[in-house]
């Protein structure tokens, strides 16, 4: 989907909330792999997409996802971070 900001939402889990434009909508699901990036750390850590909300919020035309990171991850509830979900992937020529 691109590096989309999403904020950190539970130092316990390591919920990851993000906005999705809809035109991703039919190809979101969970169980999709997800990296996160903070704006300080050159870094990337692996998430997996679990939660996709069904309703688009009309006033932005997205959807809320939520990604987990491993707990040994080190970030901070409310930290802003970049996402990144892959939708697919292309076999080896």
């Amino acid at each position: 989907v691109g590096e989309t900001i999403g904020t950190l939402v539970d130092t316990g889990t390591l919920d990851v909330a993000f906005p999705v434009p809809e035109r991703y909508a039919q190809t979101l699901r969970p169980g999709l792999p997800v990296t996160v990036r903070t704006a300080s750390e050159a870094r990337a850590w692996a998430a997996t997409l679990r939660f996709v909300d069904p309703q688009v919020r009309t006033d932005t035309r997205s959807l809320l996802a939520k990604a987990r990171l491993a707990p040994n991850v080190p970030v901070v509830a409310g930290q802003s971070v970049r996402v990144s979900v892959v939708l697919a992937t292309r076999p080896k020529a």
